[in-house]
């Protein structure tokens, strides 16, 4: 049963119980359990659609950063190559391209060697390696907390390692990890679990 199917379960389950409560002796405790329960629920799987969103919005944010930054260092370039006063080797030792005013698409790779730490403190320790893939390249950290049926955005990060605080010690946590380059993505990397 899914969370929304359980949801709406227990609105039926609830709206039953309230109307059936002194024929069931059931108490007003046992009533307002379940409606917390719900109440609860319900917040969760808002949660979890918010999170999706706010995942969509953050990758399409990067990309459209990321086409604005090489729109900005093709500019640069054409600028350059078009001042005679400009040397090639100048221009080269900026990393531009001397004969072409378009950059070449990097395609990212795999990340590889994800392994992750629980700690009492509730900081899931994440490390892996880059796969290859050169300084500065984004890497999109996503995890599947508890019996979650899908994995959900955590982090975008430059780095190698990430630190996944506010978790709880002895909670199944699956995370995985993949690099970004603009519209391209890599595959992901291993699973890593922790907890489990």
């Amino acid at each position: 049963m899914t969370p929304i199917e359980l949801s709406v379960f227990m609105t039926n389950l609830n709206a039953m119980a309230e109307a059936k409560k002194a024929e069931l002796s059931i108490s007003n405790a046992l009533l307002s359990d379940l409606t917390e329960g719900k109440t609860d629920l319900d917040a969760g799987i808002d949660e979890r659609q918010a999170t999706k969103e706010a995942a969509s919005a953050a990758v399409t944010g990067l990309k459209q950063k990321y086409k604005r930054a090489l729109a900005a260092i093709a500019a640069l370039n054409k600028t350059l190559k078009g001042n005679k006063n400009a040397p090639a080797e100048l221009i080269e030792m900026l990393g531009l391209d001397v004969d072409d005013n378009s950059l070449t698409a990097i395609v990212p790779v795999a990340p590889t060697d994800l392994v992750v730490t629980g700690s009492s403190n509730g900081i899931n320790l994440l490390k892996w390696s880059s796969g290859g893939n050169k300084p500065r390249t984004t890497y999109i950290v996503e995890a599947k907390i508890g019996d979650a049926p899908d994995y959900v955005f955590v982090k975008a990060t430059t780095k190698t390692r990430f630190e996944h605080k506010n978790q709880t010690p002895g909670v199944k946590a699956l995370y995985r990890v993949k690099a970004v380059h603009g519209d391209l993505e890599s595959d992901c990397s291993n699973e890593a679990v922790v907890y489990n």
